[in-house]
């Protein structure tokens, strides 16, 4: 008789919660990004002036070469150089030979793009000459310079 009972209770317990109504809810998850303006080199020609004969008429003729830059879509770009080992911030450029002679050179380049996304580059061009007057000044000897350029959004 309990068993029956308790069984009837059972039962009626399951009928009475059915027949309630569930309470529905929701909730909102915010999703959120913050993309950064990144600019990157992906390549830099060097600027090769090769073998210069102080004799021969100058300047000696100009050199090109390209430096690739990747950013994102529309981002404007900005190039800046340290003006070398042994010049300020854009220049003069003077390469030297270990000795403390200085080659003066001329160095430009494209200073400001905009970014067609990552995957595409931007090529900038980079230009320089020896003048005649700097090679006659200085005594023979292998010349070099290191210009580090940067890349600001």
């Amino acid at each position: 008789m309990k068993k029956i009972t308790v069984w009837f209770l059972a039962v009626g317990f399951v009928l009475t919660m059915s027949g309630k109504g569930m309470a529905a809810d929701t909730a909102n998850v915010t999703v959120s990004a913050t993309v950064l303006d990144t600019c990157l080199f992906t390549s830099a020609g060097d600027l090769s002036f090769g073998a210069i004969d102080p004799s021969v008429a100058g300047p000696y003729l100009p050199v090109v070469t390209d430096v690739n830059v990747q950013c994102g879509a529309g981002t404007a770009f900005a190039i800046t150089d340290d003006g070398g080992n042994n010049g300020p911030p854009g220049g003069p450029y003077a390469m030297d030979n270990g000795l403390g002679d200085l080659l003066t050179y001329s160095f430009s380049y494209t200073a400001a793009g905009v970014g067609a996304g990552f995957g595409t580059d931007v090529a900038l061009g980079i230009n320089g000459s020896v003048a005649q007057a700097a090679a006659q000044a200085v005594p023979a000897d292998v010349y070099g310079d290191t210009v580090v350029l940067s890349v600001l959004p």
